[in-house]
C-alpha cells in the first residue's frame, strides 16, 4: 500500500500497524476530535487533518466527545442512543460508565471525494467512526480499490444500506472479520479482538454468497458481535 486514508484516526493505532507492514506508505488521518488531532509528534509519513468526514464538505457538523472514552466519541445521535455503550450488553453490564457525551463541538466537514481530489486515490480506506460510517461512505461517489468499515450488530439496518450503496458504486467482493460467539460459517473470519488492525478476511465473496452467513450471526438486541466489514472492487 502506498496511500491510505485513516478515517477516525484516534490515537493512531491503525496507522502504526499499517506503517509496520508498509513502511513507505503515506497516511492521511482524519480526526474530528481537536485534542487528538493536535497531540503532535506524529510519524513523518502521517498527515493529520482535524475535520469530520461526512456527506458534504464545508459544513459544521456537531461532534460529541466522550471525555472518559475518547474512542467512542461520535457524530451519530443514533449511536449515542442505541449502541451497546448506552444500552449495555453482557460485556457492558453498567453502560453508565461509558455513556457520557458532552455538549457537541462543531467540526468542519469534508467528503471522501474531496480527500481523493486533494491527495489522490488511496489503496485502502479504513473507517472507524462510531456509528457514523454510513455518512462517511455516502461522501464517496467513485470506486476505490479497497475499503473497510467498523460495524456493530445493533447497527444492522445501516450495514445493509452501506452494502447496497457500495454495490451501486461497483464494489463486488466483500468480507467480514469480527468477534462472534458460537459456531461460525467458513465464510466469516473470527478475531478475538473483533476489529484487528491490518488483519483482513481470509476470503472475499459476492454479497449474495456472504449475506446468509453474515445475517445468521446478527442479533441487534444482543449488542455483542462486532468487527470490520471489507469491500473490494
Amino acid at each position: 500500500m502506498k496511500l491510505v486514508f485513516d478515517i477516525g484516526y484516534n490515537y493512531g493505532e491503525f496507522s502504526e500497524a499499517c506503517t509496520l507492514k508498509h513502511k513507505d506508505c503515506k497516511i492521511i488521518g482524519l480526526e474530528a476530535n481537536p485534542r487528538l488531532a493536535n497531540l503532535g509528534n506524529q510519524p513523518k509519513n502521517v498527515t493529520i487533518i482535524n475535520k469530520l468526514v461526512s456527506t458534504k464538505s464545508g459544513t459544521q457538523v456537531p461532534f460529541y466527545v466522550n471525555p472518559y472514552h475518547e474512542g467512542i466519541s461520535t457524530a451519530s445521535l443514533d449511536f449515542m442512543e442505541n449502541s451497546r455503550f448506552n444500552k449495555g450488553s453482557k460485556y457492558i453490564p453498567n453502560p453508565k460508565q461509558t455513556s457520557t457525551w458532552v455538549e457537541p463541538i462543531n467540526v468542519e466537514s469534508i467528503t471522501l471525494d474531496d480527500l481523493i481530489k486533494d491527495y489522490g486515490t488511496p489503496d485502502f480506506i479504513k473507517i472507524d467512526v462510531e456509528g457514523y460510517e454510513k455518512e462517511v461512505i455516502e461522501g464517496l461517489t467513485q470506486l476505490v480499490p479497497f475499503l473497510g468499515f467498523e460495524w456493530h450488530e445493533e447497527e444492522h439496518k445501516n450495514i445493509l444500506k452501506i452494502v447496497d450503496y457500495l454495490q451501486n458504486l461497483g464494489f463486488t467482493k466483500f468480507g467480514v472479520v469480527g468477534f462472534f460467539e458460537g459456531k461460525l460459517n467458513e465464510k466469516i473470519t473470527f478475531s478475538s479482538s473483533g476489529d484487528p488492525y491490518m488483519d483482513f478476511p481470509k476470503n472475499f465473496y459476492s454479497w449474495e454468497e456472504l449475506k446468509p452467513s453474515f445475517e445468521d450471526l446478527i442479533n441487534p438486541e444482543r449488542r455483542v458481535h462486532f468487527g470490520m466489514f471489507y469491500a473490494k472492487k
